[in-house]
């Protein structure tokens, strides 16, 4: 049940990190300044979903092993 809950709370965060970079996306930028910080938020929040569907595949990995372990 806790991993089930952990794994609801990271697929909330992965759709939300996920939507907060697609409108970044397309956002005009006004110059080089505001380029680079646009490029550098998008870096950070692709960061961040990659850590989050890394966790996840942990978590799908642990919820699987724990299937195989109740069957054997």
């Amino acid at each position: 049940m806790q991993i089930e809950r952990e794994v609801r709370e990271f697929r909330k965060d992965l759709a939300e990190f996920q939507k907060q970079r697609d409108l970044l996306r397309f956002q005009p930028c006004r110059g080089d300044a505001e380029l680079r910080q646009k490029d550098e938020t998008l870096e950070e929040l692709d960061k961040r979903i990659g850590s989050l569907m890394r966790e996840l595949e942990k978590k799908r990995r642990g919820i699987m092993s724990e299937g195989f372990k109740k069957i054997n």
